[in-house]
């Protein structure tokens, strides 16, 4: 027999897509949640969960640095806004000096859900074979809402960290 025929008639799985290895994940799908409430370091954090509990720590470790490079931008992002003079305007002066104003909380949580949307449509096929062998998906409220409030936290941080970098608010 011919190798490449071999490989036909003997398929074979890399060793990441063996789901008898994978520990308890959380629904992908589910993650979105936290991810629009704590923004992409929740993301991060409970992507970079389900990746580990699958075998595949460089996706992991991908995760967590991703999700804490774009929460650091997008905080960046926000405290640069709120300090803006062109912000500040007498019109918008009351909206801009709040950090919790309806615009920027959207931007963050619009950019974080639709690149978790996109790692949770990776990780949905391996899920669903996971699951189809008879198993329960993780709890995911406890992480879940632990996440949310790392992510929080960090966002919060860092956007009133660059506010009092750039001065404070005039």
């Amino acid at each position: 027999m011919r190798p490449r025929e071999d490989d036909l008639l003997q398929p074979t799985l890399s060793p990441d897509l063996d789901v008898r290895i994978y520990g308890r994940l959380f629904k992908p799908q589910s993650i979105l949640w936290p991810t629009f409430f704590g923004g992409p370091v929740a993301g991060g954090i409970l992507f970079g969960m389900n990746y580990a509990r699958m075998g595949r720590r460089d996706l992991a470790l991908r995760c967590w640095i991703g999700g804490v490079v774009v929460g650091l931008a997008l905080a960046i992002g926000v405290g640069w806004y709120l300090t803006d003079p062109a912000a500040t305007s007498e019109v918008t002066n009351a909206a801009a000096r709040n950090p919790s104003t309806r615009l920027t909380r959207y931007i963050i949580a619009g950019i974080s859900v639709a690149i978790g949307w996109l790692v949770a449509k990776h990780q949905e096929p391996r899920f669903t074979a996971w699951e189809g062998h008879g198993n329960e998906p993780a709890n995911l409220w406890v992480p879940g809402l632990l996440a949310v409030f790392v992510g929080a936290i960090f966002i919060i941080g860092v956007a009133l960290g660059t506010v009092a970098l750039r001065g404070g608010f005039d």
